[in-house]
Order: C-alpha cells, then sequence, then structure tokens
C-alpha cells in the first residue's frame, strides 16, 4: 500500500516517517518523489497540505483514505472532498500533553501563583491572599474525548469534582456526564471550566457574552481546544470587567506561521488576569513520533479492513 505524505525538507524527518510507516508494511512516498499517481490509496495530512486536500483527490484518484496527523479537521474544505473518501482525524494523538497543559494552566491561575510571583520579584512579602481549594471544587469539562477525559482523571486525583459535556451521555464514564444542551445548566456552578471540544458547526462562538457572564466571578476558562470556540471581543470585554475571572489560553485567533509578528484584534495575552502559551500544549519530547505511530496503526487498519478509528462524521463540519 502506497500512502502520500507531504513534501519535507528535513531528511531526518523524512527518514522518521519512513521508518514508523515501515514497521506496519506501509510504502510511505513524499510529494517530491518520483512515483504513478494512480498507485496512492491513502493520503496523509498535516497542516502543509490540508487546505489543498480537494486538488490532491483529483490529482490522486484511487485514494480512498485521508489520515489526518492533527486530532482537529475544523481546517479541512470537505466540499472538495468526495464522499467515498473516508477521512480520520489523529484524534486521542496528543491527549495526554495537551491535559497536562490544560490542568497546570488551571492550578496556576486557581492558585493566583503569577500574581504572587510578579510582586515577590518587585520585592513585595504579601502574605494576604485568596486562592481556591481545589479540593471539593467543580470543574467542567467541555469535550470529554481522549483530552477532556484525561483532564477529569487529573483533577479527580486533585479532590475535584468532575463533570464532563460529551456528544452523548455514557454509563461507562467515571464522572457524570451532559450533553451541550445541559451546559448553560453546569457554568454557574463551575469553578474551573476546561474547553476541549472539536471546532465544529455546534461549537463555533459556543462562549459568547452571555454564556462568559453565567460563569462565577471568580471562575477560571481554560481553552487547549480551538480559540473560535469562545467569541474573542466578548471574552476581551468579560476579562477587563470581572479583573478576578480569569483566562488560559493555548489557542489563538490569529495565530502566526514562520516567525511573523503575533497581532491580536483584542490585546487579551497583555491582560494581567490571562495566562498565555503559544498553541505548543501537545510538544513534549517524543510526541511527534507517538502521533504517527497513532496515524499509521489507523492506516493499517484500513489496510487490512479492519475497524478503523476516528472516522470524521462530514454533517458536523458542513
Amino acid at each position: 500500500m502506497k500512502v502520500l505524505a507531504p513534501r519535507s525538507e528535513l531528511d531526518r524527518a523524512k527518514k522518521v516517517q519512513k521508518e514508523i510507516a515501515g514497521k506496519f508494511g506501509i510504502d510511505l512516498v513524499f510529494e517530491d518523489d518520483v512515483f504513478d499517481s494512480d498507485s496512492i490509496t491513502v493520503i496523509l495530512a498535516n497542516h502543509l497540505n490540508m487546505n489543498k486536500l480537494g486538488i490532491y483527490v483529483k490529482k490522486f484518484s484511487n485514494a480512498k483514505m485521508i489520515q489526518t496527523m492533527s486530532a482537529g479537521v475544523d481546517m479541512l474544505d470537505f466540499t472538495g472532498i468526495p464522499d467515498d473518501i473516508i477521512v480520520c482525524s489523529n484524534a486521542g494523538a496528543y491527549s495526554i500533553p495537551v491535559a497536562e497543559h490544560a490542568v497546570a494552566m488551571g492550578v496556576t491561575l486557581a492558585k493566583n501563583l503569577i500574581e504572587y510571583n510578579t510582586s515577590m520579584k518587585n520585592g513585595q512579602f504579601v502574605q494576604r491572599g485568596n486562592s481556591l481549594k481545589l479540593h471539593g471544587a467543580r470543574a467542567l469539562v467541555v469535550g470529554y474525548g481522549g483530552i477532556g477525559s484525561h483532564i477529569g482523571m487529573l483533577c479527580e486525583g486533585l479532590g475535584m469534582r468532575v463533570t464532563g459535556i460529551g456528544r452523548s451521555v455514557s454509563s461507562k464514564d467515571r464522572n457524570p456526564m451532559a450533553t451541550l444542551k445541559d451546559l448553560d445548566q453546569f457554568l454557574p456552578e463551575s469553578d474551573i471550566v476546561f474547553i476541549t471540544t472539536p471546532l465544529n458547526n455546534a461549537t463555533r462562538n459556543l462562549f459568547n457574552a452571555d454564556r462568559l457572564n453565567l460563569m462565577k466571578e471568580s471562575s477560571v476558562l481554560v481553552n487547549v481546544a480551538r480559540a473560535q470556540i469562545i467569541v474573542q471581543k466578548d471574552l476581551y470585554d468579560h476579562l477587563v470587567k470581572h479583573i478576578r475571572f480569569k483566562a488560559g489560553i493555548d489557542t489563538w485567533w490569529n495565530e502566526p506561521r514562520g516567525g511573523l509578528e503575533f497581532v491580536e484584534e483584542h490585546p487579551i495575552s497583555s491582560l494581567p488576569n490571562v495566562l498565555c502559551s503559544p498553541h505548543n500544549s501537545s510538544m513534549v519530547d517524543g510526541i511527534i513520533e507517538d502521533a504517527l505511530t497513532r496515524a499509521f496503526e489507523n492506516v493499517n487498519r484500513y489496510k487490512h479492513g479492519e475497524k478503523l478509528h476516528n472516522v470524521v462524521r462530514r454533517e458536523d463540519y458542513m
């Protein structure tokens, strides 16, 4: 089976990808290699080619599966991908490091550690403070898949009471579950709200001014999913008006590439009640190899006619 990967300028990156693919008996070729276009049956997609897949499927007409390296697929243009091509995401590949990052952000903000650290660096030894007692506090996880369920486990370890918002309610989940239609019911009682849900038709602009106003004055909101789940101006206005409200943001509305300057329409990152990271919550040692392995494991299932993981529901994005 031949799988097409985007071109890469790095020989080491090509070598690693070929080695991992080879473990599954997969013949991996790159765009800049010489090969018969009719031989391609699977297309591996990453940030370099995800917006060109409509062109790819026309050029490689025998391709019947697209496997993404990313967990999210909101950047795909499904209108250019024929219905008979299966699209699979790499959901779960980055769950553990992203969940760790999210909880670290939530705890740091809930414990006012940035404020205390800044005060001491400015020569102020002020012991007065009022941080959140995590044991018994309520955590709401909006999106209870791989990342969300791991956040739930970590929060449980801190003694927090966890509610997960998922696509459906399952009796198999350890923590109380609800669906998006129940979100407004749980926001007013939650101390830390984690956003881990995919960006799709149902979640775009989910957190607007009305929902932010349902949350406690002292709530912590952490987003490690997609920026567009939150209305940017509404969050900025809320943070300015409610100084006890805090936000941890890893994903941004305008993410520059290639070393370009980071520019915001609303200067959320400059606010004192915001903790920022540059969309790198998944970046830990060995993560690329782990993600490639998961992707090729799924391609191998396709190769052997087995049940695929993370098949994307197009109707969620069209």
